[in-house]
């Protein structure tokens, strides 16, 4: 599971055949500096963002939502919590492809 913004990046790197964090900045319609501060931890990307990317990625945007969400929650508890639903949220997600593919099988 993608944990925080910056992983998300370089998923996004990866996914676009990409080699560098400017393509990447390029295709969610934002600046280079933006995810050098994600890289910081300076900040975290935003749920709409989240939500780019998602579509970018081809996966379910609520996990990235939550996980944008837990990097920049205050509270440790919610934060956890945060970081437990996108984790759940991701499984069902995995899960659901495969029943979906079993399904086309059939």
């Amino acid at each position: 599971m993608l944990e925080n913004s910056a992983q998300i990046v370089d998923a996004l790197r990866i996914r676009l055949a990409v080699n560098s964090d400017s393509a990447v900045a390029a295709a969610l319609g934002i600046t280079h500096g933006a995810i050098s501060h994600w890289r910081a931890g300076r900040f975290a990307m935003s749920p709409e963002l989240a939500v780019k990317a998602a579509e970018l990625l081809g996966v379910e945007p609520g996990p990235l939502i939550l996980v944008c969400l837990a990097e920049t929650e205050r509270q440790p508890t919610l934060a956890a919590l945060y970081r437990q639903l996108a984790d759940r949220l991701g499984k069902g997600a995995r899960r659901g492809r495969k029943a979906a593919a079993a399904l086309v099988a059939l």
